[in-house]
């Protein structure tokens, strides 16, 4: 059985049967294993079968109950009256039986129509095997003829057997007893039932030995059949219960989908503006990150329908440094909440956060002026925002905003690994020079804002800007900016309430991305992921982790108070009771149609015929194991012992039968032995086969290896079952024919076929794990065996035991065949009914588990899915750690804190494209060669995703990627232990030898795709130091990096000079860290953060002789 199909029990027998004691145990050991799995199993499972029967199968147990009282009536009725009128006379008692047969059936199918309890079906039940004993009895009084006793006991044996399925076990044996008792209490019954009867039969014993000799038979044909209705009953309950416990999980897998699929659309919240959400193409591109080889998304946005703002946030590290600890990371966290929520507030929607730049847009649902106007006033509000902040803190930090409104925007979604949502424009230049010149505290706009807003707000002039176009002209235009108070901010501003509320929505958003937290809804589905079977995933792991020696006191505690928190398997059942019963309703049409009511009236033969009986032929699992102790071979060896032993109780019965009739003796012993040593053997060799695993190849026994891998075989399996079948037919055909001097025409081999005959049907039941084809087959095997008997008997006069019962030949014969025939189609009807009802039950479990199967696909499908998007937003080994169940105890829930990481020791690189916009947006370029520069840049980002996951890289992390720029850093997640002779400088190296590489594979990059041209050109920035890195924001969070080392490596490349094309440019502190390694030669000076002029290098690797 494969480990996803386990059931509670089954996943006990696997553990056992692959544990080292078994396999080192003797072959006797191995018997007396099994022998007490299985009876473990059958205690466990009757244990709670009850529980389900009282929570589902209500309608099924009354469906049955009714199906019962019908065939005791028809049985009854038809057995009575014409019996009645082959002897031509009408008693009163005969009357009374059919009145009283008929009223009760009626009170009782009236009774049960409206049952919703398993009360009154058990009462019912019993209440239906007495009425139809009290029958039997009376018949037998009333001197009625032999043959309608023998088929009155057989339909009693029958219908009991069908009435056995919603009866107890206790009012089986209550049953028994009763029937045991009118025999023994005979004394006040008439007096042909204890000698006349018998003595027409030619029994000439004293009436204490017929007595006894009745009562042994009668018992051991209903115990016999008892043994093959509690196995059937047995089945049928395991099946059931193992389908329903399908269902549920089919529902609890269902619900966990939802709540998968509410991740999903939040995670696509943080990662697409809203109109692109329902883009089916983006989501397709967003499950695929990390195919290098797919294409990139590219639209294009008309003239004039987006407004863009971007706002720098100047000395914000100074501000932010300025606080200790764990105040930082909450002081940053809060700056770009309030932007968030203003966004929001206000209209725009956030679009990056590019280290201290803040960019927002508004456009598409809005009206143009009204896009500028909210763009405005989103700028106006963020800077009196920062000033109350820094006032609140008594630190000076400064806020330059630029609003403009762009002409033809193209929207892309660039990366492979972790793919982020980027606007290209050509005017993306003009609003980044609006922001860097215009004043602290201030929103500065073009005069084409200004024409559009000049009655909205009020203005001042600003001066001309001296801007740079892409294709390398000169543009000067006329700026403005906006007065702060030309518009009221009160409609608009957070107060400390709201901000406070913000973030502490900001950090439950990210507690259920990552599905952490203690909501309700995860709190449910951690539960059941832990508790039930089929996702009992987490506790493996748990017990798979190796244990640290400093706190092995700790986790033994925890474990032992896991150990003890343990649900049994009572507990689980009750639990996946009450999921499905409390989430049923929520679940899909299907799965409450399944639940209400048990598709046992689908037609078999039609399912028969269908695609799926393959896989039918194994009703508990999906794949055949490397161990044979599986489903299919348990099933088929208990089939196996319930046919032996029912097959024994047959032989049991014929003896009984056979021995006052003198036959010979060592003619019945001789066929009981040829008929069951083949069987017995062949229950020996499929346990042997069970009990080693079916991979031989080690073994030297090439003859027992070949034997035990054509038993493994489900043909093999199917065929010995299908003759085991039939062995208790052969046997009977060979007794009447071979012991009895007449053969079949002796009435005593007559009687032996009118008292065994039930009981061979009753074997066609017992073989569960067969097909329904091989079963069907069988049965008609025997009917037509029987069938011939009986035309053999009908047209040849039976031969009495005594000379003086030869006058009623030919009227016995005449009234034999109606009731030979009517016993047969009781018995015909009650066969079919049980296999079909076996057959509809494993396929009512083939079509949970088939459900259940594919939910469980789905929702794994989902994980991946919700991983690969959660990965987009922060880095996959910062996810690891905040997944990590080891570490979840240790990590606070409702918190920033797990979200962000510090390194003093830090190394970052910002590789920049310098000639993309200038061969982008050139002038005369049209869309086409926009788009085509476009998906060559994302390809060019691919390559360098590509290049970050060699085994070499294994400490850097891909921070962004926003327009042309790509960040990398490297250290922001070392091991806190670390050994002494540990290189601190290791990281920093392997960052260096990734920016050489990306140099080297340039070329090879441009030669693809530029070959008439020079293509692409790079500068690099490198610089070490302290950096803080984390999730920051309400919407559209993502993962960014804040300190010094940014700062620095992004001036050092800015602006991009002729010089520092296809160079790492980095500061005089990392020469001296990485001297040992590469070689650095003086490049240029520029004024950095310490005000003065500072030499910058650029770097090479370091030539060995």
């Amino acid at each position: 059985m494969s480990q996803d199909d386990d059931t509670f029990c089954g996943k006990k027998i696997r553990d056992i049967f692959q544990s080292n004691a078994y396999a080192e145990a003797s072959i006797y050991s191995k018997f007396l294993i099994i022998f007490r799995t299985i009876v473990h199993v059958v205690n466990q499972e009757l244990s709670t079968v009850g529980q389900f029967y009282e929570e589902v199968s209500i309608r099924h147990l009354v469906r049955r109950l009714r199906a019962g009282i019908r065939l005791t009536m028809i049985y009854s009725l038809i057995g009575i009256t014409e019996l009645g009128v082959l002897r031509g006379v009408v008693s009163v008692t005969r009357m009374a039986l059919v009145l009283l047969t008929m009223i009760f059936c009626v009170i009782f199918y009236w009774a049960t129509s409206r049952v919703t309890s398993p009360r009154p079906i058990f009462t019912a039940s019993f209440l239906i095997t007495l009425q139809n004993m009290a029958v039997y009895i009376m018949l037998a009084a009333d001197d009625s003829e032999p043959h309608l006793a023998a088929f009155m006991s057989g339909v009693m044996l029958l219908v009991t057997l069908c009435l056995l399925l919603p009866i107890r076990y206790d009012v089986v044996v209550t049953m028994l007893t009763l029937y045991a008792s009118a025999y023994l209490i005979s004394s006040w019954l008439p007096a042909e039932l204890s000698s006349e009867r018998w003595l027409e039969h030619g029994y000439r014993t004293k009436s204490g030995r017929k007595i006894r000799t009745s009562l042994l038979v009668t018992t051991l044909v209903w115990f016999t059949g008892l043994i093959g209705g509690i196995q059937l009953h047995l089945w049928s309950m395991l099946r059931q219960k193992t389908a329903f416990l399908f269902l549920a999980d089919s529902v609890h897998e269902y619900n966990s989908c939802l709540y998968l699929g509410q991740r999903q659309n939040l995670i696509l919240k943080e990662l697409l503006p809203k109109f692109l959400l329902s883009n089916l193409t983006v989501r397709d591109r967003l499950f695929q990150s990390g195919s290098i080889e797919r294409e990139t998304f590219i639209e294009l946005i008309p003239e004039d329908n987006v407004s863009l703002l971007r706002a720098e946030l100047e000395g914000l590290w100074e501000f932010v440094d300025w606080q200790v600890g764990v105040e930082r990371i909450r002081l940053l966290h809060r700056i770009f909440i309030i932007f968030d929520q203003l966004s929001a507030r206000i209209g725009c929607e956030k679009l990056d956060v590019c280290g201290n730049s803040y960019l927002a847009f508004c456009g598409l649902d809005r009206d143009k002026d009204e896009r500028l106007k909210l763009c405005i006033e989103l700028g106006l509000v963020m800077c009196y925002m920062i000033k109350r902040l820094a006032h609140e803190y008594g630190t000076p930090v400064n806020l330059r905003v630029g609003v403009h409104s762009t002409s033809a925007v193209f929207i892309a979604l660039m990366g492979s690994v972790r793919p982020r949502f980027d606007m290209f424009s050509d005017d993306m230049i003009a609003l980044e020079q609006l922001q860097s010149t215009g004043l602290p505290g201030r929103v500065h706009v073009t005069d084409t804002t200004y024409e559009r807003c000049r009655d909205l707000f009020h203005f001042a002039p600003g001066g001309p800007i001296e801007l740079m176009k892409s294709d390398g002209r000169v543009q000067f235009l006329d700026t403005y900016y906006v007065h702060p108070r030309s518009k009221s901010i009160i409609d608009w501003r957070l107060t400390s309430s709201d901000v406070e509320f913000a973030l502490r929505q900001s950090i439950h958003n990210l507690d259920r991305i990552l599905g952490r937290g203690s909501n309700k809804a995860t709190d449910v589905h951690a539960e059941l992921d832990q508790r039930l079977h089929f996702v009992n995933i987490e506790k493996k792991n748990r017990n798979s982790w190796p244990e640290s020696h400093g706190s092995s006191s700790v986790h033994s505690d925890i474990k032992m108070d896991r150990k003890l928190s343990e649900p049994t398997e009572y507990e689980l059942n009750q639990l996946t009771v009450q999921y499905l019963a409390i989430n049923i309703q929520e679940a899909p049409k299907k799965f409450r149609d399944r639940y209400r009511m048990l598709p046992i009236n689908l037609q078999t033969m039609r399912f028969i015929e269908s695609n799926v009986e393959e896989e039918y032929q194994s009703p508990m699992s999906t794949t055949v194991d490397r161990f044979a102790p599986d489903s299919n071979n348990m099933i088929a060896i208990t089939d196996m012992i319930s046919l032996a032993i029912h097959f024994s109780l047959v032989m049991l019965t014929s003896y009984l039968i056979i021995r006052p009739m003198k036959t010979n003796l060592a003619k019945f012993i001789f066929l009981c032995v040829c008929f069951s040593c083949p069987q017995l053997l062949t229950l020996f060799l499929l346990i042997q086969t069970t009990m080693a695993p079916s991979s031989l190849e080690e073994q030297t026994q090439s003859k027992m290896k070949h034997i035990h891998n054509i038993l493994l075989k489900n043909n093999v399996r199917e065929f010995l079952l299908f003759s085991q079948t039939l062995t208790p037919t052969l046997f009977l055909v060979f007794c009447l024919f071979s012991l009895f001097p007449h053969g079949i025409r002796d009435e005593s081999a007559q009687l032996l076929l009118i008292s065994l005959e039930p009981l061979v049907y009753m074997t066609h039941l017992l073989a569960t794990r067969s097909r329904f084809l091989f079963r069907v087959t069988s049965v008609l095997v025997s009917v037509i065996t029987f069938i011939s008997c009986s035309v053999q008997i009908h047209f040849m006069h039976a031969i009495p035991c005594h000379k003086e019962d030869s006058s009623s030949g030919d009227l016995e014969t005449y009234r034999n065949l109606p009731v030979r025939s009517l016993e047969m189609w009781a018995v015909l009807s009650m066969v079919w009914t049980g296999c079909r009802e076996n057959d509809l039950i494993c396929r009512l479990l083939f079509y949970h588990r088939r459900i259940r199967k594919e939910q469980h696909e789905n929702r794994v499908r989902m994980i991946e899915e919700i991983r690969t998007l959660i990965c987009c937003i922060i880095p996959e080994r910062l996810y690891d750690r905040l997944t990590d169940v080891r570490s979840t105890d240790m990590i606070p829930f409702g918190g920033i804190e797990p979200y962000w990481t510090e390194n003093r020791n830090a190394g970052v690189a910002v590789i920049a494209v310098t000639n993309f916009r200038s061969t982008t947006f050139a002038t005369g370029a049209n869309t086409e060669h926009v788009s085509r520069q476009i998906d060559k840049l994302n390809q060019l980002m691919g390559l360098f995703d590509q290049l970050l996951s060699g085994s070499a890289f294994l400490e850097l992390d891909k921070i962004k990627s926003w327009q042309h720029y790509y960040m990398v850093c490297s250290g922001l997640f070392l091991p806190q232990q670390q050994n002494a002779n540990t290189d601190l400088r290791a990281h920093l190296v392997a960052l260096m030898e990734y920016c050489l590489l990306v140099l080297h594979q340039l070329t090879a990059f441009n030669e693809q795709h530029f070959p008439d041209s020079h293509g692409f050109q790079l500068a690099i920035g490198y610089h070490t130091g302290s950096v803080l890195a984390g999730l920051a924001g309400y919407h559209r969070v993502a993962f960014n990096v804040w300190g010094h080392a940014v700062n620095l490596a992004q001036i050092l490349i800015k602006p991009p000079k002729e010089k520092m094309i296809n160079q790492i440019v980095v500061h005089e502190i990392t020469t001296a860290i990485l001297s040992h390694r590469y070689e650095f030669q003086a490049f240029d000076q520029r004024i950095l953060n310490t005000g003065y002029p500072e030499v910058i290098y650029t770097c090479q690797a370091k030539e060995y002789p």
